[in-house]
């Protein structure tokens, strides 16, 4: 299981009470949940922090679809990615949409006349904060379990259908094998790249090869191609260049026993897929 720690730790901001909910109270509790030897259910964590975060009808902070994402993104780091623990956590998280506590009305957009209705999000605070952790902003030289954790933690959400971030993670595939010659590939983004296939390689097939929401691809910049992939932002065209490139990384690059693990599973699996699944 995982030791969590807290950024500044007691200090004020982490202190700071903004309804029921603090960020330390909020990581005890996921703490306690994670730790080694672990007493609570997923359900009870699950219920202590939809009663940490504040009702809808909070006049102050209504709601906490605005406070938590943050949290949960920083203390992924920390979940190895092949851990139990990480398991739980997604768990967690997955369990916690059920609350009302978590999402946050969007009204329609002004000038949107064929919708007479607006959405709601669960959690947009994680959503918004995923491109803090994108290839380009994270330290890739510093710690690159811290890397590959968040990536498998985004995956796993992603596949339980906690979190719609196909996007983010096409993004992290471009990042990983279309911005860059084969020679200049970083391979603590490959490993990246690895983890997402692992936990999020089905879930990601459909979204790139069988593509049911081509206004989304059209329209948002995050599935725009990199400069050395010249072919269509959906497809498995994209699919195979990205599963040809794990198996340059996995024949070329000089990698430790567990980098080459990873990328051998992506290659296997990402090329089982094209043959077993095909495109509608």
């Amino acid at each position: 299981m995982a030791v969590l720690t807290l950024e500044g730790g007691e200090n004020e901001y982490n202190r700071a009470i903004k309804g029921n909910y603090s960020r330390l109270e909020a990581f005890r509790i996921i703490q306690e949940c994670l730790a080694p030897e672990y007493t609570v259910t997923i359900e009870q964590t699950a219920q202590a922090l939809h009663e940490l975060l504040p009702p809808p009808d909070d006049p102050t902070y209504p709601g906490g679809a605005d406070l938590f994402g943050d949290l949960i993104l920083e203390l992924s780091q920390q979940v190895e990615y092949d851990n139990v623990a990480q398991d739980r956590y997604v768990q967690v998280i997955q369990r916690l949409q059920d609350s009302d506590r978590v999402k946050k009305y969007i009204p329609q957009p002004e000038g949107v006349v064929y919708q007479g209705y607006g959405r709601y999000e669960i959690m947009p605070q994680l959503m918004r904060n995923l491109g803090q952790y994108s290839a380009q902003r994270m330290d890739r030289n510093g710690n690159r379990n811290y890397f590959v954790n968040v990536r498998a933690f985004i995956a796993r959400l992603c596949r339980v259908g906690a979190l719609q971030g196909q996007a983010w993670l096409v993004n992290e595939m471009k990042d990983a094998f279309e911005e860059t010659l084969p020679e200049q590939f970083h391979v603590v983004s490959i490993m990246g790249a690895a983890v997402i296939i692992e936990f999020a390689g089905g879930w990601l097939y459909e979204e790139v090869v069988r593509a049911p929401k081509l206004d989304e691809i059209n329209d948002n910049p995050l599935w725009a191609t990199g400069y050395y992939y010249n072919g269509p932002r959906y497809g498995i065209a994209r699919w195979n260049h990205w599963q040809r490139l794990f198996r340059w990384a996995e024949q070329t690059m000089p990698l430790d026993r567990e980098s080459k693990r990873l990328i051998f599973y992506a290659e296997w699996y990402m090329h089982g897929m094209s043959r077993s699944l095909q495109p509608y």
